[in-house]
């Protein structure tokens, strides 16, 4: 097979990491604001993350974002390195007064850029990429960096776009310390919901239902299949990470939650973020929401202002 492979090729040159330590990385990433570290999880895996510079003087607090479904690293241009839009904004954002942690996923390399139509990733990234694996190696990169000289993890910030904000409120579930966690675009209900909703807008209405349904029922009948895809991603990672909702997840923690969304985005259904605001509200849970107007998805152009809110709201006392 050939992700076994790729596995040991990735990681015949990395250094050695032991579990849940931070090893800085012999090469680093030229003109970005990132030092580059190694760390081993649970499963024995070496995971790569990135730190935003710390003060041995004054340890700063933690911030942590989560990115989006797909394969693409979190970084572009190995001649002329630049992180995403994203982490860009968010790093700015964060203006020295935290650090800003990000982590590669497993089964993805430093630079990898694929095409649209190859966002489910290769074969290792697809049996890699499931909820307990990819939150393992958050936390392990997590602890790691908890111990890195000038950071201070006693109260930790959780950032997660679309899929990445069902993963953060995951994260926080289990790690309590980590306690404000912003979502954005990442849904409410369980996923089915949204891609209902998104058929409605695709299809004929007699024919929305019946055919999500339809192939949801194959998606349930071939739940480990890495192969199989549906709406650009694996079998294997829809049935996994639709276990659960970000409803469930963020009413099962502690932390404070921001839940915010474009109302031009039409990658989920629109009225989610009052789903989840009135569920963790009548749960007695404390939580806001934000609608920004006709932002995408990713928030566009509101993202650079939206980060700002978002950095000084985790900050805040």
């Amino acid at each position: 097979m050939i992700w076994p492979l790729c596995l040991a090729l990735a990681l015949s040159g990395t250094q050695r990491a032991d579990l849940y330590t931070a090893v800085k990385s012999r090469d680093q990433l030229n003109g970005l604001p990132f030092t580059r570290y190694y760390t081993r999880d649970k499963f024995g895996r070496v995971i790569s993350f990135y730190l935003s510079p710390a003060s041995s003087a004054k340890p700063l607090p933690l911030m942590m974002f989560v990115q989006d479904f797909g394969s693409k690293s979190l970084f572009e241009n190995e001649t002329a390195p630049r992180s995403s839009a994203e982490i860009a904004a968010l790093e700015k954002a964060v203006d020295g007064k935290a650090c800003l942690l990000v982590v590669e996923k497993p089964g993805v390399i430093l630079y990898d850029n694929p095409l649209a139509e190859q966002t489910a990733g290769t074969e290792w990234f697809r049996r890699e990429h499931t909820l307990e694996r990819w939150t393992e190696a958050l936390t392990a990169a997590f602890k790691a960096a908890s111990t890195v000289a000038g950071v201070q993890s006693t109260s930790v910030g959780l950032v997660g776009l679309g899929e990445g904000g069902i993963v953060a409120a995951h994260l926080a579930r289990l790690n309590p310390q980590m306690g404000k966690v912003v979502t954005i675009g990442a849904g409410g209900p369980r996923k089915l919901f949204d891609l209902l909703w998104i058929a409605s807008r695709e299809l004929k209405p007699g024919e929305a239902y019946s055919q999500t349904l339809s192939a949801w029922k194959d998606v349930l009948a071939n739940p480990d299949d890495p192969e199989k895809l549906f709406h650009g991603l694996s079998y294997r990672q829809w049935s996994l990470f639709t276990q659960t909702s970000l409803i469930e997840e963020l009413a099962a923690c502690d932390a404070q939650s921001w839940i915010i969304q474009g109302d031009g985005d039409y990658s989920v259904a629109p009225n989610d973020p009052d789903l989840v605001f009135s569920e963790l509200t009548a749960r007695g849970k404390q939580t806001q929401m934000f609608k920004v107007p006709g932002a995408p998805h990713d928030l566009g152009a509101a993202w650079p202002t939206v980060a700002k809110g978002i950095v000084q709201w985790c900050l805040s006392k």
